[in-house]
């Protein structure tokens, strides 16, 4: 600065009579001096007005602020990358058997490539759909795996449900004509894994008749999979608003941060009457949910368990706690995507809450006791129910 100072006064000086010069200079170097002072001071006053700011700021908003930024990452990693927050917390292995995600991702390149390879072949492969979302996805899933396989082209009708929430590779067709000329395949069993089906000739075109409720049908393609049952719309971001807003809510009430989030999925409605009851299907107990919960509880810090359920007035009954959130009022595509960004499942009966395991990808526990013994439905599954569990999820 000084230096300055002393240029700016030798070229006034050059520029100014030898008696004028002093005073002059001097009062140049008086202002500048005072300038930067005045600098200087408001610079200090506003650093520190804008430190109490934020020093305010972050103890109201410091949670929302790491839920927006670790909710805007993509929808296949999982949210406990993004909530340790406790210097505690563990991080811990996922089950073994996932895949980890970056083996699941496919670059812009190549999804473009799978859409264009996948829907110029001469064949089609017609699912035909029958229940609900679950059961949909089964049957979209195991039709793709099978087109694959078949150098095949998946075909939809618009209003499907698979087209509507998900962004499918097949192709889109309002002729009532396009699958009426085809072979028709039956499963023998909805929960089992029909090998013959690998067996079929290329060259044909094929509607796969019932469940196919076994990822060996669609196990090879699980990528490309990941890539097509993406919610289509502003699903991913209400459910992300939804997180937000009920972990906020949470650190209000408790002490406790959140670090790790767990769905548990509770089917129970008709499976507990006839013709359900009648053909086997059997519903969890708490013996089995408290034991899925100590699982999680036991190996990680801080769990947070998001319930949802065709019978909440049950789970508000039995599955209690500080560490319980009761998740309600929304369409099935709300809750099934809120699923699909939280940490880990624990999934009782059904195929809801099994594509929900599927599609948060975490680690997932199941009930293994899914049928009475001897009944008509647990003749459906393989001897060990191998065919239909997804490899790595855990049995209890």
């Amino acid at each position: 600065m000084e230096s300055c100072l002393k240029k700016v006064v030798t070229d006034i000086c050059r520029l100014s009579t030898r008696r004028k010069c002093m005073g002059f200079s001097t009062s140049i170097i008086v202002l500048i001096l005072l300038l930067q002072i005045f600098i200087r001071q408001e610079f200090k006053n506003s650093l520190n007005s804008r430190q109490r700011e934020l020093s305010l700021l972050q103890g109201r908003t410091n949670t929302s602020v790491q839920l927006s930024s670790l909710l805007l990452k993509n929808r296949t990693k999982q949210i406990g990358n993004f909530l340790q927050s406790s210097s505690k917390a563990e991080v811990k292995p996922t089950a073994k058997g996932n895949l980890e995600n970056n083996d699941l991702q496919l670059s812009k390149n190549e999804q473009v490539q799978m859409k264009s390879n996948n829907l110029n072949h001469t064949n089609v492969v017609c699912p035909k759909f029958e229940g609900g979302i679950g059961n949909n996805m089964f049957q979209y899933a195991s039709c793709y795996g099978l087109a694959r396989r078949l150098n095949a082209d998946v075909v939809l009708t618009p209003n499907t449900d698979i087209y509507q929430l998900f962004q499918p590779v097949a192709r889109i067709s309002t002729d009532p004509n396009v699958c009426s000329k085809v072979k028709v395949i039956r499963e023998r069993h909805a929960v089992s894994f029909d090998e013959s089906f690998f067996n079929l000739s290329p060259g044909s075109d094929y509607k796969f008749i019932r469940y196919l409720q076994s990822w060996k049908y669609f196990k090879h393609v699980e990528a490309e999979l990941r890539q097509q049952f993406i919610f289509r719309g502003d699903v991913i971001a209400r459910a992300r608003s939804q997180i937000i807003n009920i972990l906020q809510r949470f650190n209000v009430s408790s002490k406790m941060k959140p670090n790790v989030l767990v769905n548990i999925h509770v089917r129970r409605g008709n499976y507990l009457i006839n013709p359900f009851a009648k053909f086997g299907y059997k519903v969890a107990n708490m013996t089995y949910i408290n034991k899925a919960k100590k699982y999680f509880t036991d190996k990680y810090e801080n769990v947070i368990f998001f319930v949802f359920s065709n019978d909440m007035k049950w789970c508000k009954e039995n599955i209690k706690g500080l560490d319980i959130v009761y998740i309600e009022n929304n369409s099935r595509e709300i809750d099934l995507a809120i699923m699909s960004l939280l940490n880990h499942t624990i999934i009782t009966v059904g195929t809801f809450g099994y594509w929900a395991g599927w599609l948060c990808n975490g680690e997932t526990v199941y009930f293994a006791d899914i049928a009475k013994p001897g009944s008509d439905f647990a003749k459906e599954f393989s001897a060990d129910k191998k065919d239909y569990f997804y490899p790595g999820w855990i049995g209890m």
